[in-house]
């Protein structure tokens, strides 16, 4: 079930009887984005989600069972998400270790910085006096490099 979406109204106490009727029904609290839990003044625990309207936080309260079956629920998507991405890091590792050798290498740093130059004047700008020998080196290999880096 997708969160309701509902107006809230214009005075504060049509927000607060619309966060409560989110808080009162179980299944559409249950629908609202998790924002984890929290230690109630008096010893107890509150559950926190996202009202869908103005995404402010709400919270009611939650048994410690119930809460600890919550966390539980919500570590194991978290692992899930986690292999998920480590997967795709892993992949995107190996095809990356693969398309370097099929890729033509730029020929050297300075031609790269060359590159860099003339693509990025406000780069070249802001770095060209601390980097005059490496400029200078851009230029000889390069001679369409102006004096600031950048294109002629």
């Amino acid at each position: 079930m997708t969160p309701i979406r509902q107006f809230h109204g214009t005075t504060k106490d049509e927000y607060g009887a619309s966060h409560e009727a989110l808080r009162a029904d179980d299944e559409v609290w249950a629908s609202l984005g998790f924002a984890g839990l929290q230690h109630a003044e008096k010893g107890g625990l509150v559950e926190l989600r996202h009202c869908p309207v103005c995404q402010s936080t709400i919270a009611r309260p939650i048994e410690p069972f119930d809460a600890a079956f919550l966390v539980q629920a919500q570590a194991q998507i978290h692992a899930q998400s986690r292999e998920a991405v480590d997967s795709a890091v892993a992949s995107t590792q190996n095809r990356s270790l693969r398309e370097q050798h099929r890729r033509p290498r730029v020929a050297s740093t300075v031609a790269a910085c060359a590159l860099l130059f003339a693509c990025c004047p406000a780069f070249a700008g802001r770095h060209s006096s601390g980097n005059a020998d490496m400029l200078a080196s851009c230029r000889d290999r390069d001679p369409s490099i102006g004096e600031t880096g950048s294109s002629k």
